[in-house]
C-alpha cells in the first residue's frame, strides 16, 4: 500500500510473500522520492495475493471497476496524513456498478500519520458486490488497499464416517 509521503520520503506498506528468512507479516519501507526514487510499484499482483486493489494519491480520486466477489470477505485498509500539518479530511465511498455511492470511511486527520481499517463485517454491511467503484474525497495524502480476507461464510467440511 502506498506510496504515502512522510518526512520527504515515499513509504510503502509491504507484506512478506516469501517463506524464507527473514520472515515478517508486514512493515514499512522507504522508497525515496521523485525524481529519483530507489523503489517503485509495478502495479502487478500475483493471483494468490489477497490484495485486490491499491491506490495512493493526495486529494480526490475515483477508481474502478474493481471486482468484489460474492463468496469472499473483504477489508479496506488505509492510511492518511495531512501534508500541511494542520488538519485534513479523508472520506471513501463505494458504489456497486452504476448505483448510488455508499459512504464507507470518514476521518479527520490531525498532524500525525493515521491508519485505519474498514473491517470485513462493516464492508459486508455496505452491500457492494460485483463491479465496484471507489471514490475518495480528501485533502490529505493517503493510500488504501482493498484486501480479500477469506470466505464470507465458512462452510464446515463433511466428516468422514469411521
Amino acid at each position: 500500500m502506498g506510496p504515502i509521503a512522510v518526512g520527504g520520503m515515499a513509504w510503502y506498506l509491504v507484506a512478506d510473500a516469501d517463506a524464507r528468512e527473514p520472515q515478517f507479516e508486514e512493515g514499512w519501507i522507504a522508497a525515496g522520492a521523485e525524481p529519483d526514487p530507489f523503489l517503485v510499484a509495478t502495479g502487478e499482483t500475483s493471483a494468490s495475493s489477497p490484495f485486490v486493489a491499491s491506490f495512493a494519491q493526495t486529494g480526490d480520486a475515483a477508481y474502478g471497476p474493481i471486482t468484489v466477489e460474492d463468496d469472499a470477505a473483504y477489508a479496506v485498509r488505509w492510511i492518511a496524513i495531512d501534508p500541511e500539518g494542520v488538519r485534513c479530511d479523508f472520506g471513501v465511498a463505494l458504489a456497486e456498478g452504476d448505483g448510488t455511492p455508499v459512504p464507507a470511511i470518514r476521518a479527520t486527520i490531525g498532524n500525525d500519520v493515521v491508519p485505519g481499517t474498514l473491517q470485513p463485517s462493516s464492508f459486508e454491511a455496505l452491500g457492494v458486490r460485483g463491479e465496484v467503484f471507489v471514490t475518495v474525497t480528501s485533502d490529505c495524502a493517503w493510500a488504501l488497499v482493498i484486501q480479500r480476507v477469506g470466505d464470507a461464510t465458512p462452510v464446515p467440511s463433511p466428516s468422514s464416517a469411521p
